[in-house]
């Protein structure tokens, strides 16, 4: 069945496309670990492509910035890339810029518009994670601020480029050693970088089973953070959007904080942003 549009997901190391009929899906796929590059991006769809113009309509790190905030997300429409390849109209939706503080947002604003559609007239606080985390405060359906973290990265960075990758990536992070180094952090965040060394430390001499030292450097990484963005979160519902096991990290360390909190998913907030897109 050949579809009439497709939505795509761009990230900085993958690929989620949705082959749609109207606002219907006919199929799905993901890749990843791949350099986005134009024929990148063509390769992942052809296989829903026909002899005539496909409209691809995408969100993601792709160029354009749109309206600085305060601003509606999808309110800067669409701007159009070629892609060299005559087969596909691709439509890429501009993020959104802060000034103070200094903020882009390429994806982001895409998933808030995906959120705002399936929960109408609601105000709050929107974590979004993966390598970045951005709390964002919405209001009457506007972005009225946001602040940016590289929390996830950082945590990739740990894992990937120093000792601590022995133990990091092995399995959730323990529920109890995570709550005491998120207190920790929030209390002293000023401490982050040496937690982190002395996590790393501590594996190493007392060879801590993998949960323990993961949930260690993620309660540190994330305990910071929450002290830095306390302004956005303190007094607010909030709502996590993502995918994997971050959210529920997110959620676990913002209700020992007393706060509200939901958790959505990235996929399926991603598409919804993307049919709002296309309908406007």
């Amino acid at each position: 069945m050949t579809p009439d549009w497709i939505a795509l997901d761009v990230g900085a190391a993958h690929l989620r496309g949705w082959a749609m009929r109207g606002r219907d899906e006919l199929d799905m796929r993901t890749s990843s670990g791949e350099a986005m590059s134009p024929r990148g991006i063509v390769t992942f769809v052809e296989p829903w492509l026909g002899a005539a113009e496909t409209p691809v309509i995408a969100c993601g790190p792709l160029g354009p910035l749109g309206a600085s905030v305060p601003a509606r997300p999808l309110s800067s429409g669409t701007v159009r890339i070629d892609l060299g390849d005559a087969r596909v109209a691709f439509l890429a939706v501009p993020g959104l810029r802060s000034a103070a503080p200094a903020g882009v947002m390429q994806g982001g604003e895409t998933r808030i518009a995906g959120f705002l559609k399936r929960n109408p007239n609601w105000d709050g606080v929107l974590c979004l994670t993966g390598p970045e985390t951005q709390w964002v405060h919405v209001s009457a359906d506007e972005v009225v601020s946001f602040q940016t973290a590289l929390s996830g990265g950082l945590v990739s960075a740990l894992a990937s480029a120093t000792a601590l990758a022995r133990w990091m990536g092995q399995g959730r992070p323990d529920a109890e050693s995570f709550a005491e180094a998120v207190e920790d952090a929030m209390a002293k965040p000023e401490r982050l970088m040496a937690r982190l060394a002395e996590a790393q430390a501590g594996a190493i001499l007392e060879d801590q089973p993998p949960e323990v030292v993961s949930a260690r450097v993620h309660g540190a990484v994330i305990g910071a953070e929450l002290a830095a963005a306390r302004p956005y979160w303190l007094g607010q519902q909030v709502a996590v959007i993502g995918d994997g096991y971050l959210p529920g990290l997110y959620r676990a360390a913002l209700e020992r904080q007393g706060v509200p909190v939901a958790l959505a998913d990235a996929a399926h907030m991603t598409l919804a942003g993307l049919i709002a897109a296309r309908d406007a």
